[in-house]
């Protein structure tokens, strides 16, 4: 299986048998589905793979299962009208039938953030999928720090998990849950990025979980650095994703390393480019 940069090749990524165990809608248009793997499928939550249906027809889809507690891998889908897969899912996929899974894929974990460090974990619409992931390795290795989880979607519906982590808030004295939909009647509660902004206040100490289309994050990671926060502290898992693995973990590293220069040039691109138009 190859991943293709700019239609090139790249390299190659495992591939895995799988079998569906579960598919329930956790809204109308969002599908949880339960995959029991091939035992040599390794991941780390907050990662994604490839789910595979059939020849030509695959995905990206980010994991939300932890697999020190959760015995299949859990995936949140959001289903498109015309989509291929969608259909696929929606009409054709029953328990028991057979799959494929490549990877996995993503630095977007629960690494290297210290037990007491606050952590803040934001997500939009699916991109729920991986922080719920992070969020339960954090438990389960009893992180100290406080950690805030915003979820915002367009609609009041697709704020799907609403509820159980509504429930886990008042549960947890370290667990706080913030969420928003575009559609409110009231306007500040609309933007979940500004309410973050908003609330957040020790922003330099603090880790970030960034998870969402390409726009929200990369307006969120420019708006948090301008504030003081290091590009180090900023994980994300942009769900509009072109992702490598490189075969080697020498490359892996130099890759990241070229990844965060990318970033921070880019960043500082943007700050030049906003100078030189306010004179």
């Amino acid at each position: 299986r190859y991943i293709s940069v700019t239609g090139v090749q790249t390299c190659a990524l495992p591939i895995y048998e799988a079998e569906v165990y579960k598919i329930d809608f956790m809204a109308r248009d969002i599908v949880r589905l339960y995959l029991d793997h091939d035992p040599g499928f390794k991941y780390r939550s907050g990662q994604f793979l490839e789910l595979i249906a059939k020849e030509n027809l695959s995905r990206h889809y980010s994991i939300a299962s932890f697999k020190e507690t959760d015995a299949y891998l859990e995936l949140h889908i959001k289903i498109h009208q015309n989509g291929a897969m969608s259909h696929f899912i929606t009409n054709k996929l029953k328990v028991g039938a057979k799959l494929k899974i490549a990877g996995p894929l993503g630095t977007c974990i629960y690494e290297g953030t210290d037990l007491n460090q606050p952590m803040v974990l934001l997500g939009a619409g699916t991109g729920l999928s991986p922080l719920e992931g992070i969020r339960r390795e954090a438990f389960h290795r009893q992180h100290l720090g406080p950690i805030r989880l915003y979820h915002g979607a367009r609609t009041k519906e697709g704020l799907y998990s609403h509820a159980y982590l509504d429930k886990l808030a008042k549960a947890h004295k370290n667990f706080e849950y913030f969420s928003s939909y575009q559609d409110s009647f009231i306007e500040d509660q609309r933007d979940i990025a500004k309410i973050l902004l908003k609330k957040e206040k020790n922003l330099s100490e603090t880790m970030f979980f960034l998870c969402g289309g390409a726009g929200l994050v990369n307006r969120l990671k420019k708006d948090l650095f301008m504030n003081g926060v290091s590009l180090k502290d900023l994980l994300n898992g942009i769900t509009d994703r072109l992702a490598i693995l490189q075969p080697k973990p020498e490359l892996l590293e130099k890759y990241e390393n070229l990844r965060e220069a990318y970033e921070h040039y880019k960043t500082l691109e943007a700050l030049l480019h906003e100078e030189s138009t306010d004179k």
